[in-house]
């Protein structure tokens, strides 16, 4: 994946390629289009990917302070989701509590409008 720096943003960007070699030990080794930033603030380091498949089934990480939020348009995904307990999204590891949360629509089309 190749990054370029975006000074208007303050931000590493990748090309416009997403290249997923395998997930949960399933070998995916595909190519999507989407958009993964790395971009450094004062509040603490933020690092985003979005892709999308040909089918247009699209998914949203944004990890910054701890918090990994997620979303995608794929209904039974989020189902299952919605269904884990708040208190089993998170996990301490090394003295250090990290949370899985769900990301608003909202933020994932703000994310999806900016590279439109």
């Amino acid at each position: 994946m190749d990054f370029f720096w975006d000074a208007d943003q303050n931000l590493f960007l990748s090309d416009e390629n997403v290249r997923i070699h395998s997930f949960n030990g399933h070998l995916i080794n595909k190519i999507f289009t989407g958009r993964v930033e790395i971009k450094k603030r004062k509040g603490g380091d933020e690092f985003t990917i979005y892709f999308v498949n040909q089918s247009g089934k699209y998914f949203y990480f944004r990890y910054r302070n701890n918090v990994m939020d997620f979303h995608t348009n794929q209904k039974q995904i989020m189902e299952r989701f919605d269904a884990v307990e708040d208190e089993d999204r998170s996990a301490e590891v090394n003295g250090i509590k990290y949370r899985f949360k769900k990301a608003s629509r909202l933020k994932v089309r703000s994310f999806q409008n900016k590279y439109d």
